[in-house]
């Protein structure tokens, strides 16, 4: 299952790489031990253990590596080594006689060689091999794409099978044979390196005229040739008066419609009450009467009856600037999330709706913020389950990159990398934990907002605020949303993914915290990662 690529680091751990220490017969000695110890002693069942009556043993060639054949094999390094008792992985002879545990390709499978570096990144190998960019790494022994620069990389030549129709296969898993030709023809399968439309959204700001918010769902759908759009409405700048509606209402008019056109789906994130609805007018916050809220959501469904596919309610409420006026309680929000999602149900049952995307800070001084793992458990203790469709979450990175697990990188940025919270694979772990706390691993997960940012190419001083932008430039930027893409589309729990954001910077006056994370600097000077976005290719799915 996909979702159990993110374990690969711990079902499979790194073996060490180096140098014989020992004289050559106690080198022989050891591995002769190891041998008799691999057949004697049994071990842990693992899920690599060959089935019963399953024994392969194999002749080592001229030109074998470990990595060609644990490729060839479709077995990680680190229990090739296991089996055959091997402490020195520097020993690998001609004629040298293997055990084969859990064989499951054949021995004329051709292997490719990758050197990976400035000429030939991971995902590229895994593109031209046709395999999952993380069964390369199981089968090198690698914890992380990091890793894999620098090194060459073996990998059955699964290509042949993308182009037939067939899909790459796990390395554990035998190639199945055809089944009949179903009625309806099932979907095909991702090319490896390729995006699929309806797992990509960006957020944008569109309160802009009439030409430029054409030209940015132009860029999202035909230029990005993205799925999904997402936009904050801001219910205080539309409603300004019980019952009367701003020009802002037009803008939003424009937008739905415009997204409609141009085939987009759109999600929605209804946030802040006005003042009349308020018991403070400081900052933002929930209104009084919760009621207030649905029926400005019941205005929002049916006036956009059949053009808006998902609704977010609200917007970080674990944090006091977003949530001013009422107590940081995930009880307190479910509360409010409850009769929105009867309100829009009830107007229009298609709706997805989901519940707010939560700050990943890590503080919990319940005056400013409550961290959101602990937010999010408070929430599913109040009935989470039954009021949403999706579970939002905001997988920042900061720095770091997409694969990297807290705190285990020596070459990472200096600062923001000591708490879970700065990492997007740790926070998206953190969740699926917590759900299966609760019983709810079949609610997906939806990143209603991620990125990386940089203050490359904007002309102004790094943030206060966010230090480790320094770190950080255009090309990593690019790499790492990119890639964090390619990972969520790989697991079946997380639907569409909102990269935050797509404009912030081209407006005057901007927030130069948000800028950062733009991907147009100016209509017409796109970053780095718009460029890679849509240059990738894209299938329907």
């Amino acid at each position: 299952m996909p979702s159990q690529r993110l374990q690969v680091g711990l079902l499979y751990p790194k073996s060490p790489r180096r140098k014989a220490r020992f004289p050559f017969r106690v080198r022989a000695l050891l591995v002769l031990a190891g041998l008799v110890l691999f057949f004697i002693i049994p071990g842990p069942p693992r899920s690599q253990a060959a089935p019963a009556g399953q024994v392969d043993f194999y002749i080592v060639q001229p030109g074998d590596a470990w990595g060609s054949l644990a490729a060839r094999f479709g077995i990680p390094l680190d229990l090739l080594w296991r089996a055959n008792g091997v402490v020195n992985p520097t020993l690998l002879k001609e004629g040298q006689r293997l055990f084969i545990p859990a064989s499951a390709s054949q021995e004329d499978n051709e292997v490719l060689a990758f050197d990976i570096g400035p000429e030939v990144s991971l995902w590229e190998a895994a593109l031209r091999s046709g395999n999952a960019p993380t069964v390369l790494l199981q089968l090198n022994d690698l914890d992380s794409p990091a890793e894999a620069w620098g090194q060459r990389l073996y990998a059955p030549n699964r290509q042949a099978l993308v182009a037939a129709g067939q899909g790459p296969s796990t390395p554990t898993q035998a190639n199945p044979a055809p089944a009949p030709q179903p009625e309806s023809p099932t979907p095909a399968p991702v090319p490896q390196g390729a995006l699929v439309r309806s797992r990509l959204g960006i957020q944008g700001h569109f309160s802009v005229p009439d030409d430029q918010r054409d030209m940015l769902l132009d860029m999202i759908a035909y230029d990005l040739n993205f799925g999904w759009v997402k936009y904050q409405v801001d219910w205080s700048s539309i409603e300004y008066i019980p019952g009367h509606y701003s020009i802002e209402l037009e803008k939003l008019d424009g937008l739905v419609e415009g997204a409609f056109d141009r085939n987009l789906q759109v999600l929605l994130s209804v946030v802040k009450a006005p003042d009349w609805a308020r018991t403070t007018t400081e900052g933002n916050g929930p209104p009084a009467d919760y009621n207030d809220y649905y029926n400005f959501l019941r205005f929002l469904v049916q006036r956009y009856r059949g053009k808006v596919a998902a609704i977010e309610v609200w917007n970080e409420p674990n944090l006091h600037i977003e949530w001013n006026g009422g107590t940081l309680s995930g009880a307190e929000y479910v509360g409010l999330l409850a009769g929105a999602y009867e309100t829009i149900k009830g107007e229009d049952a298609s709706i997805t709706v989901v519940s707010a995307g939560l700050a990943p800070t890590g503080v919990n001084d319940g005056i400013s913020s409550v961290d959101d793992r602990l937010y999010l458990r408070q929430m599913y203790e109040a009935g989470l389950a039954n009021y949403a469709d999706a579970v939002g979450v905001h997988p920042y990175g900061w720095a770091n990159p997409p694969w990297i697990r807290c705190c285990r990188d020596p070459n990472g940025p200096p600062t923001h990398n000591d708490h879970p919270s700065f990492f997007f694979l740790n926070t998206i772990e953190d969740y699926r934990s917590i759900q299966a706390e609760f019983g709810d691993s079949e609610r997906p997960l939806w990143a209603t907002e991620f990125g990386w940012g940089t203050m490359e190419r904007l002309d102004l001083p790094i943030p206060g605020e966010q230090p480790f932008l320094v770190y950080m430039n255009e090309e990593r930027q690019a790499e790492y949303i990119r890639d964090a893409f390619l990972m969520a589309q790989e697991w079946d729990f997380m639907g569409p993914m909102f990269l935050w954001n797509l404009n912030v910077a081209t407006l005057e006056g901007f927030d130069a915290n948000q800028a950062a994370y733009s991907i147009l600097i100016e209509l017409d000077r796109p970053r780095v990662a718009y460029q890679v976005l849509r240059d990738i290719p894209k299938i329907d799915q």
